[in-house]
């Protein structure tokens, strides 16, 4: 009797294996995926939108910068005036220094970003067959150290995950394939799963961890600068991004004269000797 229930339970328990191995082979390929969108399609997606916008919006960024910075630097000369207090130039100027820092850093940043696109245009790109066995090799190995799928490795092996990501993100083939090599010197006691409780515990944490990387992906598609990635195919749409951005240029300069004749009105009476 004992032999017959055996029987019964264990192409139900055959079954379950098989579910979590298919659970686990898809959340090693959203793993992928995810890697996927966020090191190779995102920068693609930002170097395009650089090439095609960059130069525009960091003139933009510049301009408003200076017009704002004339305008504050205006703001505090004329309260110096208002208070008849000593005014130095150059203190006022350390000052606007401080509060624009980070706008500066700002700018400088986005103009690396630009400069990087314009130098990648002459980079060797990735043949579709090297990408494709990049992806080969980087879901293999995820599948075997990815902490989220085995939790159970050591720190050497959680090391060396690291290194798997980061030649991923990289785009380096080359280390990719050395890893994975060396990725036989880590030799690990097959985790069993002893009772059908456990496996069915093990397969709902990992359809939760699917559901989670699905939303993640999903919230990643939807901000920059994926929710641009059709429009900037779109030849008109990219024109008419130019066009509105050369329109607040032209009126951040106008607000730039405005600000500049002010701050030399100024100027003048903060120069006068009652001030000093």
């Amino acid at each position: 009797m004992q032999a017959n229930a055996s029987i019964e339970i264990f192409p139900e328990y055959k079954e379950m294996l098989e579910l979590h191995d298919d659970l686990k082979e898809e959340l090693t390929k959203l793993y992928a995926d995810k890697e996927d969108l966020l090191n190779t399609v995102k920068l693609n997606l930002e170097l395009d939108y650089q090439l095609k916008l960059g130069k525009k919006q960091y003139e933009l960024m510049m301009v408003r910068i200076e017009a704002l910075r004339l305008k504050r630097k205006a703001e505090l000369l004329q309260s110096a005036i208002n208070r008849q207090v000593k005014c130095s130039i150059d203190v006022v100027e350390a000052q606007l220094d401080f509060e624009f820092e980070k706008w500066n850093r700002e700018a400088k940043e986005f103009y690396k970003d630009l400069k990087f696109a314009e130098a990648y245009t002459g980079f060797e790109k990735m043949t579709s067959e090297a990408v494709i066995e990049m992806k080969k090799i980087y879901r293999k190995l995820a599948k075997k150290f990815h902490p989220d799928l085995d939790p159970d490795w050591q720190e050497e092996a959680r090391h060396f995950w690291q290194r798997i990501v980061e030649a991923y993100g990289n785009n380096d083939l080359k280390e990719l394939k050395i890893l994975d090599l060396l990725s036989r010197d880590f030799e690990k006691e097959e985790k069993v799963l002893s009772t059908m409780e456990l496996l069915k515990k093990d397969c709902e944490s990992l359809k939760e961890k699917i559901k989670e990387m699905i939303n993640d992906i999903a919230r990643v598609k939807k901000g920059f600068p994926f929710n641009l990635e059709e429009k900037l195919q779109d030849d008109e749409w990219v024109e008419e991004q130019k066009r509105l951005i050369e329109e607040q240029v032209s009126d951040w300069r106008e607000s730039k004269k405005i600000f500049e004749t002010r701050v030399d009105e100024l100027t003048i009476i903060i120069e006068k000797p009652k001030f000093h």
